[in-house]
């Protein structure tokens, strides 16, 4: 099944004309062209929302002052504590902290 919904595929130009003539009570002049255009400018946006969301992301993964801000948040756990908390949930042998210094 695809997940992928375009309303302009579904909307011919009956369809247009008929779903247009029957919401015209609704305050609307043109409520099918207008939700055409409306979902292509939320289909650009969302675009320009992920690739600006990406950026900042991977910004916040690999600045020191952005993981230190996270963890004071308690938004993220050292990572001490967290091969700490993985041994008490018995998850076994965990790499030693030396062995992962560049």
């Amino acid at each position: 099944m695809n997940n992928d919904f375009d309303f302009s595929d579904l909307m011919n130009d009956d369809n247009v004309e008929h779903v247009e003539n029957e919401c015209r009570g609704h305050g609307y002049d043109n409520p099918v062209r207008e939700l055409m255009e409306l979902h292509q400018l939320m289909g650009s946006f969302s675009g320009k929302m992920n690739r600006r969301m990406s950026v900042v992301v991977d910004h916040m993964k690999t600045c020191g002052q952005c993981l230190s801000n996270q963890i004071a948040q308690g938004h993220l756990v050292e990572i001490q504590d967290y091969y700490e908390m993985g041994k008490k949930m018995g998850m076994g042998r965990l790499p030693k902290l030396h062995y992962m210094n560049n």
